[in-house]
Parts: C-alpha cells; structure tokens; sequence
C-alpha cells in the first residue's frame, strides 16, 4: 500500500513538471515571433490596395507592404484574414497609413477620404451594414485607433493646428 502511495505521487509530479514544460515551450514560441509578421492576403487584395495607392501619385516600384488588422497588431499569431478593419502602407518611415474595410458580404472596401468627417462615415456606414459582426467594445477601439492614427497622419503632412 505504501509502494502504490509513492508511485501515485511521483506520478502527479511528472505529470505537473510536463504541464510546465509545455507551458515554457510555448511562451518560449510567442516571445520568438517575428516583428515584421504580418496579415497575410491574397495577391488580388494586394494587387487592389498596391493600386490604390498609385492613384495617390506614389510610386510602388520595389516597394513592399505592410498590412496590419487594427484590433490584432499585439496578439501572436492573429494574422490570418478575418472581416474587419486593417491599416496598410507602403514600407518605410515616410509613407501615409491608409484603410481598408475587409467583409465576406462586401469585400474589399478601401476608405478615400481620410477627413475625420469622411473616415466616420465610411466606418459607420461599414458597422450599420453589419451590425452583429462586431461587439460595442471592439467598435470603440477601432475609432479609437483610427482616430490616433488620424492624428499622426496629419502631423505629418503639416496640417496640424497648435492649440
């Protein structure tokens, strides 16, 4: 009785040191993740936005993208291409940040006008016609990013007013 009492612990004991051990493994995973990660789309969403972004004068010769979901950019491994709201730019210091709305029902649906009255439009025109995609919460912080992200845009395109 005694012998079954000791192997029942030392089987408890291994079993916990294997929990851990996997545990380490895969925040060991997480905190190797690649910085530069990022939404992976299908060459027809990245033909359309490198599209877009020629009709605003710049060049996209030799000039990769980056593409980020709003409400992902901290998690690991949230790159996959769900409905949403995504930022996407050429890379490098000095190119503008631009939008694009992404629904099964709608498509691809990239935001023109980035006045903060036609940004709020577009959005909330985009949020009625799905209205149970998304919950109030997520809905605030998608502003919220875009609105901070409106702020920058316009800083750096000199616009900015001094109060």
């Amino acid at each position: 009785m005694e012998n079954m009492k000791v192997f029942i612990v030392i089987a408890i004991l291994c079993f916990c040191c294997k929990i851990s051990i996997a545990q380490h493994k895969k925040q060991s995973k997480q905190s190797k993740k690649n910085p530069f990660e990022m939404v992976h789309v299908s060459d027809c969403v990245t033909t359309k936005l490198y599209n877009f972004i020629a009709s605003t004068g710049q060049s996209t010769e030799n000039a990769g993208l980056y593409i980020y979901h709003l409400l992902g950019q901290d998690k690991y491994n949230n790159y996959q291409f769900v409905e949403g709201i995504y930022s996407f730019r050429l890379r490098g210091p000095d190119f503008l940040l631009y939008y694009f709305i992404y629904t099964k029902k709608d498509g691809i649906q990239i935001i023109k006008n980035y006045s903060l009255e036609g940004l709020l439009k577009q959005v909330l025109s985009f949020f009625a016609r799905n209205e149970t995609s998304f919950s109030e919460r997520n809905k605030i912080r998608y502003i919220e990013v875009m609105i901070h992200n409106l702020d920058k845009r316009y800083d750096v395109l000199g616009n900015s007013e001094d109060a």
